[in-house]
């Protein structure tokens, strides 16, 4: 699985491709003492043992995704994924390069507790975001680290297509799993559709 790239071919979100999330979002577990995560410096030199793309397209406009979709993330993706994601919390930073962010997850998901990410890269010009989940989830468990880079890129038609990279440093070489892989994909792709289906429904949302 180590350094395969994939193609994403997009699905409606299914109860499989959900577990392969909950599978993902195990409760946490502490990261290597030796390891501080949150400091810049470890981020910049974190070796890429593996890595998985995705791509999908989407009817609205950069514009209007990249200020919904990753600007006011913390805000709108509980409301729009309310039995999955209760809270999005800024934990440190102004939305900036450095910011860490908490995300909790609903007692619908039953053992599974949050996610703590540091955003990498937010280039507002270039439509281009990256962040890395460094506690929570498999993170200590059997990953190091894993992050997502996300690219924002118009369509002729007036929308946009979404790629996602997933790069990862697996522990024991297990991680992820075809379903595990999938999972990721699905969660994404449920993300960036829930927002569609609301940029849609809401014209005047985000312009």
């Amino acid at each position: 699985m180590e350094g395969e790239e994939e193609n994403l071919v997009m699905e409606g979100t299914t109860s499989s491709s959900m577990q392969g999330l909950l599978d993902l979002v195990n409760t946490s577990v502490a990261v290597h003492s030796d390891l501080d995560l949150c400091d810049s410096s470890f981020l910049r030199k974190k070796m890429v043992v593996g890595s998985f793309t995705s791509e999908c397209e989407i009817s609205i406009s950069v514009e209007r995704l990249w200020k919904a979709g990753v600007q006011d993330a913390h805000n709108l993706m509980p409301k729009l994924l309310s039995h999955t994601i209760k809270s999005v919390e800024v934990i440190e930073g102004d939305g900036g390069v450095g910011t860490i962010k908490q995300l909790n997850f609903t007692e619908v998901v039953p053992g599974y507790s949050y996610t703590k990410d540091r955003i990498d890269v937010i280039d507002n010009a270039n439509h281009v975001f990256k962040y890395t989940i460094f506690e929570g989830g498999v993170v200590g468990k059997r990953v190091k680290w894993y992050s997502f880079e996300l690219k924002y890129e118009p369509t002729a038609a007036g929308g946009c297509t979404q790629k996602v990279k997933v790069e990862y440093d697996s522990i024991d070489g297990t991680f992820p799993t075809d379903d595990e892989a999938a999972g990721i994909k699905h969660w994404v792709s449920e993300m960036v559709k829930a927002m569609e289906t609301y940029l849609k429904e809401n014209p005047n949302a985000y312009v």
